[in-house]
């Protein structure tokens, strides 16, 4: 969501902190800590796990997915800002 004078917080990113790759059937997604809480804090990502949403990188539709797992960084070698979210394809 752009800022704006109605906007309540507005965060904004470089593309280089954002990663996504799909792998088969899944989807891998890199995101800055901060940003993972504005979305989940917007039920923009689900709190239901089972919930699917469709997807879009680059303006392109991906499909619809469901986060099947949501992982924090868990070494010295990760960046300790970038959440690491897996989507699984369904129909």
């Amino acid at each position: 969501m752009p800022y704006s004078s109605n906007t309540a917080s507005y965060l904004k990113y470089p593309e280089h902190r954002i990663e996504a790759r799909i792998v088969g059937d899944q989807l891998l997604l890199w995101i800055p800590a901060f940003l993972a809480l504005e979305l989940y804090r917007r039920a923009i990502l689900p709190q239901d796990p089972t919930q699917p949403v469709t997807i879009h990188l680059r303006g392109k539709n991906m499909g619809r997915f469901v986060i099947i797992d949501f992982r924090y960084p868990n070494t010295l070698a990760q960046n300790w800002e970038t959440i690491t979210i897996t989507w699984q394809r369904v129909m």
